[in-house]
């Protein structure tokens, strides 16, 4: 690795002790270093503006401000990260070159008029009971979309390992996430397959790169791959032809 991150992004994570049942993966310097040299790296960062939702504490922003990034934005709803965010990040960047916002995801993308040549949205999908939605809105005001987030386990069912079906799974109160180092919040979400995210962004001229799909698979396969997570990377393209639904024929 040939970027490290300062201990205050690792130290503060609550998800940097030994994993526990309900969590994807562990936060460390090895899993924050292949994720971000894998899906952003420097050429997609020099001079663009970042907009980073649910940035928690802004480890994504070090990155991106680290490595040229014209502006960073981060959107988190609760405080306490905020803080914490503005804190670490203030200590190694210019208070010009990064701005963070208090809101819930949904909102903030609903009333969002800006256009960002990066959105990164990793672990906000399954969140929401209609992702397809939020999907929409990140590929109105992104050039470039990155998307985290768990496989349906209709594809580990359906022993889908080339991620070709296009699946969203409502999950009634069975998704977890860790907000307080106390015990996680149990509530309702989706999770929705790669090759639905990619029919989305057809309909919004973006294509799909697999490509640090299939890299983070290969070095994190305790984390991405069939039975685990996502990463989806959706790129605006002049060339791709939105495909006709039921409201286009009768428009």
């Amino acid at each position: 690795m040939k970027f490290i991150w300062p201990n205050e992004f690792i130290d503060s994570d609550i998800r940097n002790c030994p994993k526990l049942k309900w969590q994807s993966y562990q936060v460390d310097q090895r899993f924050f270093w292949h994720r971000h040299i894998n899906t952003l790296p420097r050429h997609m960062l020099e001079s663009m503006n970042v907009l980073d939702l649910g940035c928690y504490l802004g480890a994504t922003g070090h990155w991106a401000l680290s490595h040229g990034c014209l502006h960073y934005t981060g959107v988190e709803l609760i405080s306490d990260y905020l803080e914490q965010s503005n804190k670490i990040l203030s200590t190694y960047h210019r208070a010009d070159k990064f701005s963070l916002v208090r809101n819930e995801v949904g909102n903030f993308l609903e009333t969002c008029q800006n256009h960002y040549d990066v959105v990164v949205a990793w672990g906000i999908l399954n969140s929401f009971t209609n992702p397809v939605s939020i999907i929409e809105d990140l590929c109105r005001i992104g050039n470039c979309v990155l998307i985290d987030s768990p496989n349906p386990e209709a594809i580990k069912n359906l022993n889908d390992v080339d991620n070709q079906r296009a699946i969203i799974e409502i999950n009634s109160m069975s998704c977890q996430m860790q907000i307080t180092d106390n015990n996680p919040v149990t509530f309702q979400g989706s999770r929705i397959s790669m090759r639905a995210i990619e029919m989305i962004g057809e309909r919004f001229g973006l294509t799909s790169d697999r490509r640090p799909y299939q890299n983070l698979s290969q070095i994190l396969p305790e984390v991405y791959g069939h039975s685990g997570r996502i990463m989806t990377v959706l790129v605006r393209d002049s060339s791709v032809v939105s495909p006709l639904t039921y409201q286009d024929i009768y428009a």
